[in-house]
């Protein structure tokens, strides 16, 4: 039996070379403790002079993983493999140098903070490491798999493979650093004494300010081309050679180089000192008296090149009033293309058409189309208005065409570079605002959409609204930080019963671009900033209008009930109303238009302490907007139903059906997105009110189907000889 004595000495000789894993034989429960323990802090010193590449795996695992907008990237590459080739190219590229940074930074450093070699198991750790990035996108690839065979067979084949071979990757790249200690030793000697000298700082700070340059020059176009994966590896490869080297010169001189800088852009953002989310705004309008709501309203009906036809037959003027919710890309385009089909299908439809409440994705979709009805749009005394339905046309094709450039590309690019940038220093510059790079992506996008007209998006706000003209006047929706209440962005003053506007009037008072207005109510949370505007009461804050509520439909429902009980100019008539147009008493009516999304609720389930909290004011958010809507449904039409709808229901509702496909809250739509939405917007032709009185609203399908006819029916061309309304 052994002494004490001896066992001691055989424990002093093992820990003279620890490591993880094995345990002690038939030694003493103490001794046991203080072997694993300093085994494991040995382990924890080992990944803590990692602690860099760790950080930019979690960020990578998190960005290429997880999110539905990096599944609906990698669904856009698959589907046009020939028309993605280049973003595809940087993507695999950039991917490939991010791995060979991590294996050749970590050795880098370990060999210069490591006084013995590199052991098999350092090497193993290695690789893992450095397989992250293309483990990350093999795991999204596989994700993003189409779950409806119909939609995406080819797709999902290609996206198999692509998987695969990703995976191929991963495992090359974990076995990269063993080969490079191998072969290249020599590379790893030379590189640890550079990138380990205080003058390598000159190299990452030249090489982040080139990109941020670049991107500020050539933002849209370059970001486009690249894809947003390779704009994501890129991020992390600047931030692993710059972070990298900092922590290496904390842990070489003893001071906390990076925690400082880490600490020092949190302070630059809690003071405010680095804040740079202006609103771009315009002097245009600055001092011209503007029109309130009604007074709008009444310029624009006694401008209706038609309504001296209906004062003639004796039938009130049919007035849309449109609300759009907020998503992203799917609720912009979803609003954006079923107006599109209603304008083509009904030329007349824009011309009655008053105003559209939008929020978030929806009032980007809402300026599409305001836009596109200033070029083309007609305001005449006969415009044609047939029963059939127009499967395509201009409206359309150049909706397509908008929605399918890339938006989300110049949006990271702005925010992981001029706008992360930003956050390092101490003075804001509104050069850098990576909400403005959205903004310019919308006006890159429309140039390709439409090249032959103007530029309306980039163009003033409030002119883009005429009285006189057949353009839908934006009410877009924001909520402001300050007090939490709504704040509407619009061409006048719209100072509803429950909610006056507050002394910014943007839009009006303060005219902005076009862009700077639909994005300014799509501000999503951290994606893009809460923006700012200098008043005369102060600063306000806007952030987006879904925060407030997400349907868009309060507005437009107050909106018509201000316009229905005006003591001054209308004077409500039952369904019909009636207004004072040049001391000249005019009958109107009024029909809400909602556009709006159809998902499936959360499955019941009981939320962890973290998350419980945003989820409940997540699913508050989505539920407002549904009361909204029925409480703007029952006080427009008491007599509708929500089951059923009738030829000559007030309320109307184009729904998105997300039951079976989950689209991404995002700025990148793929083809297949698009003719998902497209095949679902609704044809007279396949509506059943011909043969009966009412049809179920259930149905997702002939609801939209019969959308249209209720259109036709309402926009009908006026019989002659007509006295009154059948």
């Amino acid at each position: 039996m052994r002494t004490p004595v001896l066992v001691k000495d055989a424990l002093a000789n093992r820990f003279k070379r620890p490591y993880f894993g094995l345990r002690p034989r038939k030694e003493s429960l103490a001794a046991c403790i203080r072997y694993y323990g300093r085994s494991i802090r040995l382990v924890l010193r080992f990944f803590g002079r990692l602690r860099v590449p760790l950080g930019v795996d979690v960020f990578l695992a998190a960005a290429l993983a997880v999110p539905l907008q990096s599944h609906e990237v990698y669904r856009g590459f698959a589907e046009a493999p020939l028309e993605s080739l280049l973003p595809i190219a940087t993507s695999f590229l950039a991917l490939v140098i991010l791995s060979a940074a991590i294996s050749l930074v970590s050795l880098a450093v370990l060999k210069f903070l490591m006084n013995r070699p590199l052991r098999l198991r350092h090497l193993l750790a290695l690789g893992l490491i450095s397989s992250v990035p293309f483990g990350a996108l093999s795991a999204g690839l596989i994700a993003a798999k189409f779950a409806d065979g119909k939609w995406g067979e080819a797709v999902n084949c290609r996206l198999e493979l692509a998987g695969l071979f990703s995976l191929g990757m991963a495992l090359v790249a974990a076995i990269y650093p063993l080969w490079l200690q191998h072969r290249s030793p020599r590379v790893i000697h030379v590189l640890s004494r550079k990138f380990c000298m205080p003058s390598f700082a000159l190299v990452w700070a030249a090489w982040i300010s080139i990109s941020t340059v670049l991107v500020l020059l050539l933002g849209p176009i370059v970001a486009g081309g690249v894809g947003p994966i390779a704009i994501l590896s890129w991020f992390a490869l600047s931030v692993l050679v710059a972070a990298t080297h900092l922590g290496v010169m904390s842990d070489r001189y003893g001071y906390p180089l990076l925690g400082f800088v880490v600490l020092t852009s949190f302070v630059f953002s809690a003071l405010g000192l680095n804040h740079n989310h202006e609103i771009r705004t315009l002097d245009t309008y600055s001092r011209e008296i503007v029109a309130d709501l009604p007074k709008a309203f009444e310029d624009w009906l006694s401008n209706r090149a038609d309504l001296a036809a209906y004062k003639v037959h004796q039938l009130p003027y049919p007035v849309f009033v449109i609300s759009a919710e907020g998503g992203g890309i799917y609720a912009a385009y979803n609003t954006a293309l079923t107006l599109a089909r209603l304008q083509d299908s009904c030329p007349r439809f824009a011309q009655h058409t008053f105003a559209i409440s939008g929020v978030s994705g929806g009032s980007v979709g809402a300026g599409v189309f305001s836009a596109l009805a200033a070029n083309s749009a007609r305001n005449e005394e006969n415009i044609d208005c047939g029963p059939a339905t127009a499967v395509d046309g201009g409206y359309q094709t150049i909706t397509r065409r908008f929605f399918a450039q890339d938006l989300l590309s110049p949006l990271l690019a702005g925010a992981l570079f001029p706008d992360f940038v930003q956050r390092l220093l101490p003075v804001g510059i509104s050069t850098f605002d990576r909400a403005r790079s959205l903004e310019h992506a919308l006006e890159n996008a429309w140039k390709v959409a439409d090249p032959s007209g103007p530029n309306l998006l980039s163009g003033s706000f409030k002119s883009l609204w005429k009285p006189d003209a057949s353009i839908p006047a934006l009410i877009l929706n924001t909520t402001e930080v300050n007090r939490g209440r709504r704040e509407l962005i619009a061409p006048f003053r719209v100072n509803l019963l429950l909610a006056p506007q507050t002394l910014a009037h943007l839009g009006s008072v303060v005219d902005v671009r076009v862009s700077t207005a639909m994005i300014a109510s799509a501000r999503f949370p951290w994606v893009t900033p809460a923006a700012t505007l200098s008043t005369t009461s102060g600063l306000i804050q806007l952030a987006d209008g879904g925060y407030f509520e997400n349907s868009g439909a309060e507005t437009a429902h107050d909106m018509i009930s201000l316009l229905t009980k005006s003591e001054v100019d209308v004077q409500p008539l039952g369904k019909v109303s009636t207004v004072r147009v040049n001391d000249e008493i005019v009958r109107v009516e009024f029909r809400l238009i909602q556009i709006r999304a159809r998902a499936l609720p959360d499955p019941a389930s009981v939320r962890g302490e973290l998350s419980a909290p945003i989820d409940a004011l997540m699913n508050a958010r989505h539920e407002r907007g549904v009361l909204s809507f029925r409480r703007a449904f029952f006080d427009l039409c008491s007599s509708c139903s929500l089951q059923s709808l009738r030829i000559d229901d007030r309320v109307l509702f184009r729904l998105l059906d997300m039951r079976d496909f989950a689209y991404p809250l995002g700025w990148y739509l793929t083809q297949r997105s698009q003719e998902r939405i497209h095949a679902g917007l609704g044809e007279s032709k396949r509506c059943p009110l011909r043969d009966r009185s009412e049809v179920s609203r259930s149905e997702t399908q002939i609801n939209n189907d019969c959308l249209f006819t209720v259109v036709f029916n309402f926009l009908r061309p006026l019989p002659q000889g007509q006295t009154s309304k059948p």
